[in-house]
């Protein structure tokens, strides 16, 4: 029978006990992560070299080097005299590198996460958010190679540093140390002397073509498609910031075409006809005592009271955005390959192991989930996860970085300067 509430006249319902049913004790929405976007410059910037199987972990070069020219001027003796003569001997050089490994692993995850908490697919957020991280690895890998193989240093209001450390970079040394370059600040110029500005980039630049003799890059390779205009060009690759106060630069100002449009476009084309710019998402940049901070941290919102216990946000760290200090690098032709590891060595053949077991050997920094872990339990003795509850992401990489020609690297160190626009 219908109860008297569902009679009622119009204009005159009767609310329903709000609390007769269950209920979660708060109404949450749910909200996607939106952050700003990442991307790549080293990764598929230089050709890869093939690694070969069961080799070892170290790789050894070998190419020739043409003799020099030793002289400007050419003057032979008369032709009934006895000739002079010009002897030649060209030379080699050997470069080495060797194969890093590196492991990635997640918290453990627990089956309870989603089962019940709000916001499912918690493992999907994870392995999105670690595939994101070991690319930007590789990319520091990268970068960080470069800058220890770099033969020179050019710094901003100073000029070229040429008795540097250089070699391979690894976990217990880093080559090119915080105090080399807490050193080589305090050299930087101050103010306005530091920054790099246009005419400095294209002085840089008369450096590499007319006295360092360096090749200009050469478009090959798998380097994207907006590259192909680097024939008979440099690469300059730095910090946004770098690139958009060249639309202030007084330089560029005074002597642009009329038809560049300075004023609501950032600046657009070639930096002095022939260096092409690249930004990066992380920039590199030091504290005035050589250290690098990190680009990012987490702070937590004390304010919320409900949802989760780790009610956090990501920010730019504020020593990376404090930092006084940034390192551009100008490149020219070939000066790195990276290393293409390939397949694991012929012992995994999958000969004499089985499928299941070969299957899960992962030499790419693919992701993938594992249950074979121990659990510390409330005495804190361990167990195995013979219920299955828990997980853990994976992964594991390898990295080489072999210098073809390392004197085409040229990092140049200058000082930020973020107040261009408002000096206008």
């Amino acid at each position: 029978m219908p109860s008297s509430f569902d009679i009622a006249p119009p204009g005159n319902w009767v609310e329903e006990d709000r609390k007769q049913y269950s209920r979660l004790p708060v109404w949450m929405a749910r909200q996607e992560f939106k952050s700003y976007p990442s991307w790549f410059v080293y990764s598929d910037m230089f050709p890869s070299f093939k690694w070969k199987p069961n080799s070892g972990d170290t790789l050894v070069t070998v190419r020739p080097t043409p003799s020099p020219v030793g002289s400007q001027t050419h003057r032979p003796r008369r032709m009934l005299d006895n000739p002079l003569i010009d002897s030649y001997m060209t030379g080699e050089q050997n470069q080495a590198a060797t194969i890093r490994r590196h492991r990635y692993a997640s918290n453990y995850l627990h089956w309870e996460g989603n089962f019940a908490d709000f916001r499912d697919n918690q493992v999907g957020v994870v392995m999105k958010d670690m595939t994101r991280q070991i690319a930007m690895r590789n990319e520091f890998f990268i970068r960080d190679q470069l800058i220890a193989q770099a033969r020179r240093v050019y710094v901003v209001g100073k000029g070229l540093v040429t008795n540097v450390p250089f070699g391979e970079a690894t976990s217990t040394d880093p080559i090119k140390t915080a105090d080399f370059w807490a050193n080589l600040g305090q050299q930087v110029g101050a103010d306005s002397a530091g920054t790099l500005d246009f005419k400095t980039i294209c002085a840089i630049r008369d450096l590499l073509e007319n006295d360092l003799l360096v090749p200009h890059w050469e478009g090959e390779g798998t380097r994207p498609q907006d590259n192909n205009v680097l024939p008979g060009r440099y690469l300059l690759i730095g910090a946004g910031e770098l690139y958009g106060r060249l639309q202030y630069d007084a330089t560029v100002t005074s002597h642009r075409p009329l038809a560049m449009d300075i004023v609501t476009k950032r600046f657009k084309g070639i930096i002095g006809e022939n260096v092409v710019f690249r930004g990066e998402r992380y920039p590199l940049r030091y504290l005035n005592d050589g250290t690098q901070p990190p680009p990012e941290t987490e702070i937590e919102d004390p304010t919320v009271t409900n949802g989760a216990k780790r009610n956090v946000d990501v920010v730019a760290h504020p020593d990376y955005v404090g930092a006084g200090l940034s390192v551009a690098i100008l490149i020219g032709h070939a000066p790195m390959q990276t290393i293409d590891v390939g397949p694991p060595p012929s012992e995994f053949n999958g000969k004499g192991i089985s499928a299941e077991a070969f299957n899960k050997l992962q030499w790419n920094g693919q992701v993938e989930a594992t249950k074979n872990i121990l659990v510390q339990q409330a005495d804190n003795s361990y167990d195995t996860n013979k219920w299955g509850d828990r997980m853990q992401l994976i992964a594991q990489t390898t990295h080489g970085a072999l210098p073809v020609y390392p004197r085409h690297i040229l990092p140049i160190l200058y000082r930020r300067d973020r107040n261009a626009a408002l000096n206008m």
